[in-house]
């Protein structure tokens, strides 16, 4: 595993798959403290992916904004999976 998208604040590291999970889970790593803020993972009663903090950290809108996007990105190749799945 390594970096699956980075930024000038963040970077996004995904993680190994865990047992009988379909979907991976992703740090979110401050590229200036190098330390985890947050993780990324599939809430499936929403179906979709969401981003848990860690207590006290402190972001700006252009985190928000990277974070947004990067699920953004995890939704459209979700939304392509469940779609050609469909297909088979």
């Amino acid at each position: 595993m390594g970096s699956v998208d980075s930024n000038r604040h963040l970077r996004f590291k995904e993680l190994p798959l865990e047992k009988g999970q379909k979907l991976h889970k992703y740090d979110v790593i401050s590229n200036y403290f190098q330390e985890k803020i947050g993780i990324i993972h599939w809430r499936g009663g929403w179906r979709k992916y969401v981003f848990k903090a860690l207590p006290e950290v402190d972001m700006d809108k252009t985190c928000h904004k990277q974070i947004d996007d990067f699920t953004d990105k995890l939704m459209v190749k979700w939304r392509k999976a469940v779609k050609n799945k469909k297909g088979d």
